[in-house]
């Protein structure tokens, strides 16, 4: 009997636990998928500036939804995450990325990585909401959304652990100075 993609695979947990936002304008080359996968590494600009933001378990989530209209089917994605704690360098960051359309390449619990959006179709920021409740129980932090449109679902990203730099460089991702959340 052959295996389907229904079948079960192992544990099926959610949440996204590693997240790289790099401006769009700095990325130079994302070769095309093949059967729903990137092979090759992403080439950036070699100024360019990104950290890698780990989060703890159940702080990031992503969602593709399908939908079909007049103009023909698209896929609304929806890349959220919650920061804990009204920090400067959160306020930083956020002034670093807000008005600035990205790619992103998340990481689920699973190791799988995904690209969502596209040099000509990259994320922008929709929420950066801050909350401090009314209880000394309640949470401290910051709802950050991201989102786009496009006529595909996000394409799985497996090269090797690196990203390329435009002068023939290599940015090795497991070498980044994270971001811990």
């Amino acid at each position: 009997m052959e295996k389907g993609i229904a079948d079960f695979q192992g544990d099926n947990f959610g949440s996204i636990i590693k997240l790289m936002l790099i401006d769009y304008r700095e990325v130079l080359f994302i070769a095309p998928a093949v059967n729903g996968t990137v092979q090759s590494s992403i080439t950036i600009s070699q100024a360019s500036q990104f950290r890698e933001i780990h989060f703890s378990s159940e702080s990031a989530g992503y969602t593709e939804t399908f939908n079909d209209s007049k103009h023909g089917h698209f896929w609304k994605k929806d890349l959220s995450f919650f920061v804990p704690k009204d920090r400067p360098e959160v306020v930083d960051w956020l002034w670093q990325y807000a008005a600035v359309p990205c790619i992103g390449i998340i990481t689920n619990a699973h190791g799988q990585r995904k690209i969502i959006g596209a040099m000509d179709n990259p994320l922008l920021l929709s929420k950066a909401d801050l909350a401090v409740k009314e209880k000394v129980t309640g949470l401290v932090g910051r709802s950050f959304s991201y989102r786009n449109q496009s006529a595909n679902p996000a394409f799985f990203y497996a090269p090797p652990q690196y990203l390329l730099l435009n002068d023939g460089g290599q940015v090795f991702q497991n070498n980044l100075d994270p971001i811990l959340l």
